[in-house]
């Protein structure tokens, strides 16, 4: 069983621009758009700490496979 450190629930710009292959970029022009994965601060004090969370990008990537069948 994994310990709950080593749960991830969410993940930051950078790590998600290279799952998807996009830039960090055109994640952050997605999200100024309203486009894109939900996201919230994990510092509402720090607007430059975006996270993903994983269950919203998990679904997104399953809705995106369920199209390219």
């Amino acid at each position: 069983m994994a310990d709950k450190d080593d749960i991830v629930t969410a993940i930051d710009p950078k790590t998600l621009s290279k799952r998807w292959n996009v830039s960090t970029k055109t994640l952050s022009a997605w999200r100024t758009a309203g486009r894109g994965p939900k996201f919230f601060y994990a510092n509402e004090d720090d607007k430059s700490s975006v996270r993903y969370p994983l269950k919203e990008i998990e679904a997104q990537e399953a809705r995106l496979h369920d199209h390219s069948l």
